[in-house]
C-alpha cells in the first residue's frame, strides 16, 4: 500500500503546510492500523484511498481492531487524516473539472456556490462522525445529561469549528463538561480546533450551557449579539434532536420578528447587528492586504441573519436563507442575488486560499511568497494568464469588485433594516408622546429616567440613529423635554443619573458622542451647560478605565470624522486636554495606528490653533470630512486642491464654480497653515500662500465677470483697461494677512464700463467676505467707489496732500494680480513715476517723518506685550525702509527677499546689514504668522499665550530660563538690531 500512500502524499504536498499534520499522523500509525485490520480480517471493510458514504460504520471497524484506548484514538486519528486529505483533494478535482468549460465569472459563480456547499456538507459529515466516536470513547459508561452539539460557524472552513454544547442542566453536566474537554484536546491534536464561543460565556461550565442558563443571561439584557448570531446559525451536529428543537423554540426564536408579540429581543439583536455591519461598511479597505472576512463576509453574514429574523426564516445556511428571502421578498430579488454572488465568490476564494496557502485571515500583497501562491489559487478558481496579465491579477480585480458589490448591496438593504427597527421600536411611543412642548406633551413620565431604565436591556448595542434623529429634529421638542426632565431632578439624583449614563456611554461610543455633541451645541439655548459638562466628564471618567478606549475612539473617528471634529470643537481646552490624554497609547495594527495619529493631530489642531485658523479648517472639514485623513499628508491635500482648481474649467453653472473656487481657497489655506504649524521653511510658506491667493482672485474675477456678462445678456469689452492690484501683505507675497488689501483700477472714464466693472467687484467682494477675510479697498474712501479711475488718482496726487505718502506707499508696494503688462506700464508712467519716483526725496522724507512719529508714540513703545508690527524695530520699520529703496532705485520687485538682493547689487557696502535685516524680518514675520495660527490674528503678541509658538519654533526650557523667555529675548534682540540697522541705512537716503 506504500505506493498508494506516496501518491496521496504527493497530492497532499500541493496543499498548505497545515496538512502536514495529517501526513505525519498517517506515517506514524498507518502500518499498525493496516496490520490490526488484516489480523482481524476486516481490511476489506475500509476505504483508505477514496471517499466513502459509510464514515461512521468504517470508524467503528477501525475502533474495533485497536487493542487499547490509546490505540483507538491513534487509529481513529489516522483514519480521519486520510479522509480529510481525500475530501480536500477530491473537492478541488471536482471544482477544476466543472470550471473547465466556463469562460467568464458569471458562469463560474454557480459552480463556486455548489463547490462551497458540497465541501461544507462533506466536512460536517466527516467531523460529526469523528466527534461522535471521540465522545463515545471519552464517555464510556459515565452517566451523561441529555445534550446536543450544534455547529454555529461556516460549514466548509477548516481553520476551526465553531460549536455550542447545550445540556439539560442536570447534575451530571460536570461529567459532560469533562468529556468535552477531552474531545476538544483530541480535536486540536489530530483534527481541527473546536471553538466553544456560544456556550463558554453563558453558564457555570466552560464547554456546555443549559437552556435555563441561556434564559438567565439573555432575559435581562441583549448581551453579546455575536452569541445571538451564532444561535441563529445553529445547526445540529450530533446529540439530542429534542433538546435542539427545545433550544430553538425557547431561546433562538425569540429573536425572530413577532407580528403580534413582544419584539424586544428582535429589536435588540437588530440594533446590535446594525452597529456591527455599519462599522464594517465604514472600514477602509487596506490596499496592501486582503481579508475576505473583514472586507465583506462578516457584514454579509450579519445582514443575511438580520433578514432571517425579520422574515421568520428557519433554514440554516446562508445560501438557503437567501433563497428563502427571494421567495419572501421578491421585490428585492436582485439585491439578494448580488449578496449570493458575492458570498459564493468570497467564501470560495477564502476556502481555496486556506487549503493551499495558510489558515491566516490576512493576505499580505507585499509578500512575494504569498503572491506567488496566489497564482495557484487563481488557477484553481478557473483563471488563466492572458498575455502579460497573470491569472492572479484577474482574480484580484474580481475580488475588489465583489467586495464593492457586497458593500454597496449591504448599504442599500441596511436602509430597509433600519426602517424595520424604527417601525418596531419599543421607544417609538416614548418619542411620539414627547414631541410636543410643555404643557401639551402626552408622555407622563420622566424621559431622562425612563430612557435610562428602558435602554438597559439594549446595553452594548450601537445603532440608535432613530432616537438620535428624533432628538435632532428641529420640529420636535423631544430633546428639550429630555433636558427639562433631567433638570427637574434633585441635585443628588441628577449626579446619580449622570453617573449611570456614563456607564452606558462607554459601551456605544458613536451614539454617545453624537448625543453629547447635540447637547453641547444647544447647551446655551437649553440652559444646560452644567449638565452638558457633567455628561462629558462622566464619559471621560468611564473611558479612562476602559482598556480598549484608544482603539474604539479611533474607530469612531475613522467612521465619523466630521462628528468627532464637531465634538472636539465644542469642548473647552480642559476637556480637549483630557481627551488628548485618553488617546496617548499606540495601537499595534498599522491602519488603526494611522487613524490614531490623525485623531491626535485633530485634537492638537482644536486645542492649539486660533479661531482665525479654525475658521477655515472647520468650514472645509464640515463640507469635506474625508480631507481629515490628509492632516499629516500635505502633498495629498495639494493634489486635491489642484484637482479642485482644474475642474472649474469644466463647470458652467456660476453657483458650482463659486462653491468650487471657495472650497479651493479654504483647502489651500488649511494646507499651507498645517505646513506652517509643522515648521516648514518661511519662504516656502509665503510662496505657496501667494500662489493660491493669486489663483483664487484671478479665477474669482473671471467667473464673476462671466456671470455679470450672462446677466447683462451681452459682452462689454474692457480692452485691458481694468486691473486688480494686491497691496499690503498679499502684495508683498507674504502669508496669513487677515484681510485682502485690494486696489481696483480702471484706465477709462466711460461710466458704463465703470458700472460694469463695479458689478464684477461687488460680486467678488461678496464671495471674499464669505471666506471670513475682509477685503479693503484703499481708494474707495477717497472716491466713493470700488473702482478707482486712473484719472482720479492723477488728480488726487496732483493736489499734493499732506498724508498722500500713505496712498503712494500702497501703490508702490502693490502687485498686479489681474491685468495686462500694457496697463501696468501706462499706470506706472502716469502715476508711479511722476508722483513717487520723480519726487523720491519728498516721499522718503515723509516716510522718515512717519517712522519717527510712530517711534515716539507711547502706544508703540515696548510694554509687557509685543507689538511685532508697529513696535520700534518691527515689521513696519522693515517695510518702510524697503519702500524707500524701491522708490530710490525704481525697483519692480515686491517687498521681500528678492528686492533685498537687488538692493545689495546697488549697495554692496550694506550687504551684511541688509542680510541681517532680512533674517530678522524672517524671524519677526514667522513669529507673527505662528501667533496668528495658534493664538489670535492680531499684531500685538501676548506673552502669556506664546507656548504653542515656542513649541513650534523649538525653544526649550533649561535651568536658566524657559523657552518662552528665550523667545522673548530673541524678539528684543531682533527688534533692537532692526532699529540700529534702519537708522544706519537711513543715512544713505539723503539723495535719491
Amino acid at each position: 500500500m506504500h505506493h498508494y500512500f506516496n501518491r496521496l502524499k504527493n497530492r497532499a504536498n500541493s496543499l498548505g503546510n497545515h496538512h502536514q499534520k495529517y501526513i505525519r499522523t498517517i506515517e506514524k500509525h498507518f502500518e499498525n492500523l493496516v496490520e490490526s485490520l488484516e489480523k482481524a480480517g476486516k481490511l476489506e471493510y475500509i476505504h483508505f484511498w477514496k471517499g466513502t458514504p459509510r464514515l461512521s460504520e468504517e470508524m467503528d471497524v477501525v475502533l474495533s481492531v485497536a487493542p487499547s484506548r490509546e490505540m483507538k484514538l491513534a487509529y481513529l486519528a489516522c483514519y480521519y487524516s486520510l479522509h480529510i486529505l481525500h475530501l480536500n483533494i477530491r473537492s478541488i478535482d471536482v471544482l477544476r473539472l466543472q470550471l473547465t468549460e466556463t469562460g467568464n465569472i458569471e458562469q463560474r459563480l454557480p459552480i463556486y456556490k455548489k463547490f462551497i456547499l458540497q465541501t461544507g456538507r462533506d466536512f460536517r459529515k466527516l467531523t460529526a462522525a469523528y466527534m461522535q466516536k471521540l465522545l463515545d470513547l471519552f464517555i464510556l459508561s459515565k452517566s451523561m445529561p441529555e445534550f446536543t452539539v450544534v455547529g454555529v460557524g461556516s460549514l466548509a472552513h477548516q481553520d476551526d469549528i465553531d460549536i455550542g454544547v447545550i445540556d439539560d442542566g442536570s447534575n451530571t453536566r460536570k461529567e459532560l463538561n469533562h468529556v468535552m474537554n477531552g474531545v476538544s484536546r483530541q480535536m486540536f491534536k489530530s483534527a481541527t480546533e473546536l471553538h466553544f464561543y456560544l456556550t463558554e460565556h453563558v453558564g457555570s461550565e466552560f464547554y456546555t450551557a443549559s437552556i435555563q442558563e441561556f434564559k438567565e443571561l439573555l432575559d435581562q439584557e441583549i448581551q453579546d449579539f455575536i452569541i445571538i448570531t451564532e444561535m441563529l446559525n445553529a445547526a445540529p451536529i450530533l446529540g439530542s434532536n429534542r433538546l435542539y428543537k427545545k433550544f430553538l423554540h425557547e431561546i433562538t426564536f425569540r429573536y425572530h420578528y413577532q407580528r403580534r408579540g413582544d419584539n424586544k429581543h428582535h429589536e435588540a439583536y437588530l440594533r446590535g447587528i446594525l452597529g456591527e455591519i455599519r462599522s464594517f461598511l465604514f472600514r477602509k479597505i487596506d490596499q496592501n492586504k486582503l481579508n475576505p472576512k473583514d472586507d465583506a463576509l462578516r457584514m454579509l453574514s450579519g445582514l443575511i441573519f438580520s433578514g432571517k429574523t425579520i422574515f421568520r426564516i428557519y433554514r440554516g445556511n446562508r445560501w438557503e436563507i437567501l433563497e428563502s428571502l427571494i421567495r419572501s421578498d421578491p421585490g428585492r430579488k436582485h439585491l439578494y442575488e448580488n449578496l449570493e454572488n458575492a458570498l459564493s465568490f468570497l467564501e470560495s476564494f477564502r476556502h481555496v486560499y486556506q487549503l493551499f496557502v495558510g489558515l491566516e485571515e490576512d493576505i499580505y500583497l507585499d509578500d512575494p511568497t504569498i503572491v506567488e501562491n496566489m497564482q495557484v489559487v487563481a488557477t484553481i478558481l478557473g483563471y488563466s494568464d492572458i498575455g502579460a496579465i497573470r491569472a492572479w491579477d484577474h482574480l484580484l480585480i474580481h475580488y475588489h469588485e465583489f467586495v464593492e458589490l457586497a458593500r454597496n448591496t449591504t448599504e442599500q438593504l441596511l436602509e430597509d433594516v433600519q426602517e424595520h427597527v424604527k417601525s418596531i421600536s419599543s421607544f417609538s411611543d416614548m418619542m411620539k408622546l414627547s414631541k410636543d412642548p410643555e404643557p401639551y406633551r402626552s408622555y407622563p413620565g420622566n424621559l431622562a429616567l425612563d430612557f435610562l431604565r428602558k435602554s438597559h436591556f439594549y446595553k452594548g448595542t450601537k445603532f440608535w440613529d432613530d432616537i438620535l434623529n428624533e432628538l435632532q429634529d428641529n420640529e420636535s421638542h423631544v430633546l428639550h423635554n429630555f433636558i427639562s426632565d433631567f433638570l427637574i431632578l434633585r441635585p443628588r439624583i441628577q449626579k446619580l443619573v449622570i453617573r449611570k449614563y456614563g456607564e452606558v456611554f462607554q459601551q456605544a461610543l458613536y451614539p454617545t458622542i453624537a448625543f453629547l455633541t447635540l447637547i453641547a451645541q444647544k447647551k446655551h439655548q437649553l440652559e444646560c451647560k452644567q449638565l452638558s459638562d457633567g455628561l462629558i466628564e462622566t464619559l471621560f471618567k468611564n473611558l479612562a478605565v476602559c482598556r480598549d478606549r484608544v482603539l474604539r475612539l479611533t474607530k469612531v473617528f475613522s467612521m465619523y470624522p466630521a462628528l468627532m471634529n464637531n465634538f472636539l470643537n465644542l469642548l473647552n481646552d480642559k476637556q480637549r486636554r483630557q481627551f488628548y490624554h485618553l488617546i496617548q497609547e499606540d495601537l499595534w495594527e498599522p491602519q488603526a495606528q494611522k487613524y490614531k495619529r490623525l485623531l491626535a493631530s485633530l485634537v492638537d489642531i482644536q486645542l492649539n490653533t486660533s479661531h482665525y485658523f479654525k475658521r477655515f479648517f472647520n468650514r472645509i472639514i464640515s463640507k469635506h470630512s474625508q480631507y481629515i485623513q490628509y492632516l499629516n499628508d500635505p502633498n495629498s491635500l495639494d493634489q486635491v486642491a489642484r484637482g479642485m482648481l482644474a475642474i472649474i474649467d469644466s463647470l458652467t453653472d456660476f453657483s458650482e464654480q463659486r462653491n468650487q473656487i471657495n472650497n479651493y481657497h479654504d483647502l489651500e489655506f488649511l494646507r499651507v497653515g498645517l505646513e506652517a504649524l509643522k515648521g516648514e521653511p518661511f519662504d516656502k510658506i509665503d510662496a505657496e500662500f501667494t500662489e493660491f491667493s493669486d489663483s483664487y482672485l484671478q479665477v474669482l474675477f473671471d467667473i464673476c465677470k462671466n456671470e455679470v456678462i450672462r446677466k447683462r445678456g451681452k459682452y462689454l469689452p474692457t480692452r485691458d483697461l481694468i486691473a486688480i492690484y494686491a497691496a499690503g501683505g498679499h502684495g508683498r507675497e507674504q502669508a496669513f494677512d487677515d484681510d485682502y488689501d485690494l486696489i481696483i483700477l480702471l484706465n477709462e472714464d466711460d461710466e458704463e464700463i465703470r458700472q460694469y466693472c463695479n458689478k464684477i467687484i461687488v460680486m467678488m467682494n461678496c464671495e471674499i467676505m464669505k471666506r471670513g477675510t475682509m477685503p479693503h479697498y484703499r481708494f474707495a474712501d477717497h472716491f466713493g467707489n470700488y473702482i478707482t479711475l486712473v484719472s482720479d488718482l492723477d488728480s488726487f496726487f496732483s493736489g499734493n496732500h499732506e498724508n498722500d505718502f500713505i496712498d503712494k506707499s500702497q501703490l508702490l508696494g502693490a502687485r498686479m494680480i489681474v491685468g495686462s503688462t500694457i496697463f501696468h506700464k501706462e499706470f506706472e508712467d502716469r502715476i508711479i513715476r511722476p508722483y513717487i519716483y520723480d519726487r523720491c526725496e519728498l516721499y522718503i522724507q515723509q516716510m522718515v517723518n512717519e517712522m519717527n512719529s510712530r517711534h515716539q508714540d507711547k502706544r508703540n513703545i515696548a510694554k509687557k506685550n509685543l507689538n511685532v508690527k508697529e513696535g520700534i524695530g518691527g515689521l513696519r520699520d522693515i517695510e518702510f525702509i524697503l519702500l524707500m529703496y524701491k522708490a530710490k532705485y525704481k525697483f519692480k520687485k515686491p517687498l521681500n527677499h528678492r528686492l533685498v538682493k537687488e538692493i545689495i547689487e546697488k549697495e554692496p557696502q550694506h550687504q551684511h546689514d541688509l542680510e541681517t535685516l532680512i533674517s530678522h524680518h524672517y524671524f519677526l514675520k514667522r513669529l507673527r504668522d505662528l501667533y496668528r495660527l495658534t493664538v489670535s490674528a492680531g499684531d500685538v503678541i501676548k506673552i502669556d499665550y506664546l507656548e504653542p509658538v515656542v513649541k513650534i519654533l523649538g525653544y526649550q526650557n533649561d535651568k536658566q530660563s524657559t523657552g518662552t523667555e528665550k523667545l522673548i529675548q530673541q524678539y528684543y534682540k531682533s527688534t533692537e538690531q532692526v532699529k540700529e540697522i534702519v537708522q544706519k541705512l537711513l543715512i544713505g537716503f539723503k539723495n535719491c
